[in-house]
């Protein structure tokens, strides 16, 4: 978190933009491009090294590629569609521990 002094607001949150110049001038569309977003979270997913993972971490994936595919202005979800998404792909919410857990389908071999 960072802190500004004085009266000035305080800055939150868990993604952090740094802007920086490239020289090269990049132009912005004015009609937002279209964002798949179950292919975008399916992809994101797949990539996780993990078996557990938090839910600011994966929106903010989500934000990340919608933005490097210019379609930032059209990522639209809501807090349901999103658990749902995440779901669908083999992920359960462990509420004690607050994060979400790949769901391991184990074998049984019966003798």
């Amino acid at each position: 978190m960072h802190k500004k002094k004085g009266n000035e607001s305080v800055l939150a949150g868990e993604l952090i933009l740094t802007f920086y110049k490239t020289g090269k001038p990049m132009k912005v569309g004015t009609q937002a491009k279209e964002f798949d977003i179950e292919d975008a979270m399916a992809k994101i997913l797949s990539k996780a090294g993990t078996k557990v993972l938090h839910g600011e971490n994966l929106f903010n994936q989500l934000i990340l590629a919608a933005w490097h595919g210019q379609a930032i202005g059209s990522l639209h979800i809501s807090k349901n569609d999103f658990i749902e998404i995440i779901k669908r792909h083999g992920w359960e919410y462990d509420a004690a521990k607050h994060h979400w857990v790949k769901h391991q389908f184990e074998t049984m071999l019966f003798a």
